[in-house]
């Protein structure tokens, strides 16, 4: 098979190249720490954390579009540290870990309306600029797990009306 990397052209337009430095260039100008990779319906969603950016790569039109994560929020919650994993779920929301920031939590971006919701939050000082981590679904998708990596602590959140996350 072929081996490309991700070039970013210029403020919406992106290339694979086999160039490995145009590579490395774009990257240290436009993605700096980037985490979280997911894939859904042609598009490619992976952030930045240096930046707080999301990128979503259209794979079929070679554009992009950015935006910063958390800005547009519905609800409580603050999603204002750098994000880091990006989960797909099963319909249309995509969700975020976070690292860092005064409280790290799990957070969900409707693909539709772009708005971002909380999941859950840390509410106490040991976990202060900790960093969420890990996301998965029971098979059912009644449970989800996370956890926090320097506290060490896991977390199981249950659907109690039946449904599963979406």
């Amino acid at each position: 098979g072929d081996l490309t990397y991700l070039s970013i052209i210029d403020d919406s337009k992106f290339e694979w190249t086999k160039n490995l430095t145009a590579a490395r260039e774009s990257a240290y100008s436009y993605y700096q720490n980037s985490e979280g990779i997911s894939f859904d319906n042609g598009r490619l969603y992976f952030t930045a954390k240096s930046t707080q950016k999301l990128f979503v790569l259209d794979l079929k039109s070679l554009t992009y579009e950015l935006e910063t994560t958390g800005l547009n929020f519905s609800g409580k919650g603050s999603f204002n540290a750098a994000p880091d994993q990006v989960i797909k779920g099963a319909k249309r929301f995509l969700y975020f870990t976070e690292s860092g920031g005064q409280t790290p939590g799990v957070y969900v971006r409707d693909m539709i309306t772009g708005k971002y919701m909380t999941m859950f939050e840390a509410g106490d000082e040991r976990y202060l600029n900790d960093e969420t981590v890990g996301i998965a679904f029971s098979p059912t998708r009644q449970r989800m797990y996370a956890g926090y990596q320097n506290s060490g602590v896991l977390i199981e959140l249950r659907r109690t009306d039946g449904l599963p996350f979406p």
